[in-house]
Parts: structure tokens; sequence; C-alpha cells
């Protein structure tokens, strides 16, 4: 049972990170004592447990009955399949990668490899004092359904973005114990979590970012607002997967995603459309209602973003000076860009669409869009397709 995904390769980290580090790392991964808190069972040593204080069952909710609304875990999965192995190179030395650990089915390995490339920057450089340059290498895989094959790329950010760590909050990792051990192997069901304050200290805030391509083989659908409720939402472990731009053919096409967290700029804006959830009881009669959020206030084109364009259009095909660069840089960091005509948003954006992932187990991926007319399917104007409603 369960969606099973073979990965190939590794992303190689320069500078090499010394073996304690790795160590350290993988004690978080361990696959029996390192289950995160996603149904409110949690171990102690895990990222949940030791990273965000989060183990056990809120007061008043059984087991079985846990949502992600809830809050009881800030993990993409129960389990992270990520970690950092050392070899040895006759000519280089020692190398540092990160791998698989080939346990089978490793859910929202997507997401977690973002979670896992943000965690291991932070901790080489608040407790080693390593500044990491460069992930470096391709990982691919492929799923259940043959049809789904991608590849996975860590790139640098252009401006760096907030993520959900707060390493004043968590600093420096305990060491993990016999005892500690022999405890996770009772799951803590009866556990009493005690919802944390807020994090202690700045956030952390990422400088590389997970690329994902996929080739289409199966066409895009809008998810519904039923299953966006009942999966507690488009992020998985705070972090969301952001279509680059929309694509123009059924079939045959590559899609580029990025992951950012939610909270970031490139994601979110406080006046975005919110998304009509579902009630508790999830009726049926809402079980087709697309997962499409609109709003009624149309966004005027701010000056910065339009001194922005015109300086973007200026440098297009010329060697652009360093200074003009900068400042293009430093106008646009906080702007979004529509999924499809690529137009710059610093307000909210107009619209919203929860994309189905169209192969097997995966979560579902956002798209941002400055005005309906942007807004379509490969086989139609989803807004004149589906039912739209303002929120």
């Amino acid at each position: 049972m369960g969606y099973c995904t073979g990965l190939k390769g590794s992303i190689k980290i320069k500078p090499p990170l010394p073996q304690k580090l790795a160590d350290m790392v993988n004690s978080l991964v361990h696959p029996y004592t390192g289950r995160n808190n996603n149904d409110g069972d949690g171990d102690p040593y895990s990222f949940d447990g030791v990273i965000h204080h989060l183990t056990g069952l809120p007061k008043g909710i059984k087991h079985g009955e846990v949502s992600a609304k809830d809050g009881v875990s800030k993990a993409p999965s129960f389990y992270c399949q990520w970690i950092l192995v050392n070899k040895k190179n006759e000519e280089t030395g020692v190398e540092t990668f990160i791998k698989w650990d080939k346990i089978d089915k490793f859910y929202e390995f997507m997401y977690w490899m973002q979670y896992f490339v943000d965690f291991v920057t932070l901790y080489a450089k608040h407790e080693f004092g390593i500044v990491i340059q460069q992930f470096d290498g391709i990982i691919k895989w492929t799923g259940d359904n043959l049809e789904e094959h991608g590849r996975i790329q860590i790139k640098n950010r252009k401006t760096a973005e907030v993520t959900g760590f707060y390493p004043d909050d968590f600093l420096p990792l305990p060491p993990p114990s016999e005892q500690e051990a022999q405890n996770s192997a009772k799951r803590c069901y009866k556990t009493h979590l005690e919802m944390p304050t807020h994090p202690k200290g700045a956030v952390f805030m990422s400088v590389f970012g997970v690329e994902v391509t996929v080739k289409l083989k199966a066409s895009l659908k809008i998810g519904t607002l039923y299953n966006v409720e009942r999966d507690g939402g488009v992020s998985r472990g705070g972090y969301v997967l952001l279509l680059k731009e929309s694509p123009n053919k059924a079939l045959n096409e590559k899609l580029t995603f990025y992951i950012h967290h939610e909270r970031s700029d490139v994601v979110h804006h406080p006046d975005d459309p919110v998304f009509k959830c579902m009630t508790d009881d999830y009726n049926r009669r809402h079980r087709d209602e697309k997962a499409v959020a609109i709003t009624k206030n149309v966004e005027i084109k701010s000056l910065k973003c339009l001194a922005a364009d015109a300086m973007e259009k200026l440098g297009a095909g010329k060697e652009v000076g360093v200074e003009l660069k900068a400042y293009v840089d430093e106008l646009t960091a906080a702007c979004r860009r529509c999924t499809d005509c690529g137009r710059r948003l610093e307000g909210p954006a107009y619209l919203l669409a929860v994309w189905r992932w169209p192969y097997g187990y995966s979560s579902s991926f956002l798209g941002i869009y400055c005005s309906g007319g942007c807004f379509k399917e490969p086989y139609g104007d989803a807004v004149k397709k589906h039912k739209v409603s303002d929120s």
C-alpha cells in the first residue's frame, strides 16, 4: 500500500561539512526515533520535537482526529529521508552529499529537500561557523506511475526569504540519548502538547531554493476546495510549490516549480484573496467547488514596479552596470510575478488557484495571477469554464 518513489543522484555541498555536523543532522532523521508529530504521536528526538517543540496531542483532540489545522506539526510529513553522507575523494579530500536513505515510501520529498537545505545551511553557519556556498548536482525521481518523473536542483536565491526556523529557539542541539530512543519506541499518544509561544530570536533567512522540473504527461486540473481542506491547505511544513509559469501546451511540456516558505514575499500578501474553506461536514454539494480565490479589488501597478520594468527593458540585450543591477534587485525584492504573463505584483493578487499534481501521491501547487484573463487551463479559460465567486 502507499505510493513509492525512486530517487537517484545526489547533491554535493560546498564546502564539505564535518562528520560531527552530519551525525547530528542525521540523528534527527533516524527511521526509528525521528518520527514527526503530524499525527500527534511524534518522537521527542525529531525535527518537530527538537526544533519546533511539538510532541503529543493538544487537549481535547484524540488520536486519529488530528488535522493539519491543529498546528501540531511543522514538518512536511512523518519522516525525512534525506541524509548527509561524507565520502573520501583521493584528489579533493572529503566531500559531503545529500542523498536519499533508500527507505521506501518517501512522501513530500520535494518539500523535505527545501526544509533540509534550509536547516543544514542554518546549522552549519550558527554552530560550526561554516557558510555554505553551493549545492551542486541533480536528483532524479520516478514514481509508481511511470509517467511521473522529474528532477530536483538547488539554486541560489536572488533575495533571502523567511523560513520557519528560529536558531535562538533550539540551538545548541541536544545530543540524542539512549533514554530518548527508548521513549521514542513508545508512541507519545498520551503526551499533552502545550502549544509553544512565539519562538525566541530572529527568523532564519533562506538563501537557497529548490527548483523542481517535471515533464507534463497528464493534463493539469484545478483542485477542489474539498481536497484542499482535507489536505490542510497547499503548504507542507510551511513550504509551497509555486508554479513558475503557466503551460502553453496540454502535454509534453516541461513545468518548473520553485519552493518558497508560505510567509515569504514571493508567495504571501496580507490582502490576497482567501479560499472559501469547506464546512466540517464536507457536504457532497461542496466537493466539486474549485480551489480558486478571486478578489474584488483591481490592483494598480505601483511606481516601484513600473520603474523596475523600465530598467529591466533598458538593460535587455545590453551590459547592465553593477549599480543599476543592484538597484533593480532592490526594487523588485518584494515583488511577486503573475504565473502567466510575468507581470510584477507589489500588492495583492487578483486571483489564486490551487492546481492538482497530475500523477500519483503528491501535494497541490499554487498559481498567482494578476487578472482573470491570465488564468487558463491547458484546454481553455478556467475562469469561464468554472464557476468562480468573489471572496
